[in-house]
């Protein structure tokens, strides 16, 4: 039996967008600009059985998924879309004002988030994860140092869909883009 190897030796990331959720379903895409990084920690629960001083069985189950992705570049209906608030644009080009307002009050949608990046395999694959379904859990972290570019981190975690899918990795042969 062959083994195929597109897309199984993916590096650096290169792209990414949200779509936040309309109506249930994830809705229209958001460029992630300037993405960073996307990690993902699994949150498995173990219990055991124990008797006669000893582990008699154990089961783990995955509950959930969380994931921090960073950004280089402030787009803001991106950041929005990942961790709430209202983005509104004010005033005529060249002298435009957007802004984001985050309030307590804010309830954040669910979203889908995607990944990717080409695959420097010998066949030119990409490799794409994906979580189809994901709820803000922290940030927008972002802080402004001397000699330093912010990188805001933003904490999201993918919780299962109604079919109980946490995330999708995904081996192209050929890279085909994200959206």
């Amino acid at each position: 039996m062959a083994i195929t190897t597109h897309g199984t030796i993916p590096y650096s990331i290169e792209d990414a967008y949200v779509y936040p959720y309309t109506a249930g379903a994830p809705g229209t895409g958001k460029d992630v600009v300037g993405i960073r990084r996307m990690e993902q920690t699994l949150s498995v629960e173990t219990s055991e059985h124990r008797g006669d001083n000893q582990i008699l069985a154990s089961a783990s189950s995955l509950n959930f998924v969380d994931i921090d992705v960073e950004v280089g570049s402030l787009n803001l209906d991106a950041v929005a879309a990942l961790s709430g608030g209202l983005v509104t644009t004010t005033g005529v080009a060249p002298n435009q004002i957007r802004t984001l307002e985050r309030k307590t009050t804010d309830i954040v949608a669910d979203m889908q988030i995607k990944s990717q990046t080409t695959s420097k395999d010998a066949a030119g694959g990409a490799f794409r994860l994906e979580f189809p379904r994901c709820q803000w859990r922290s940030g927008p972290d972002y802080g402004m140092a001397d000699n330093e570019y912010p990188a805001p981190t933003i904490g999201i975690r993918a919780v299962p869909t109604a079919t109980n899918v946490l995330y999708r990795w995904i081996q192209y042969e050929t890279a085909v883009a994200l959206v």
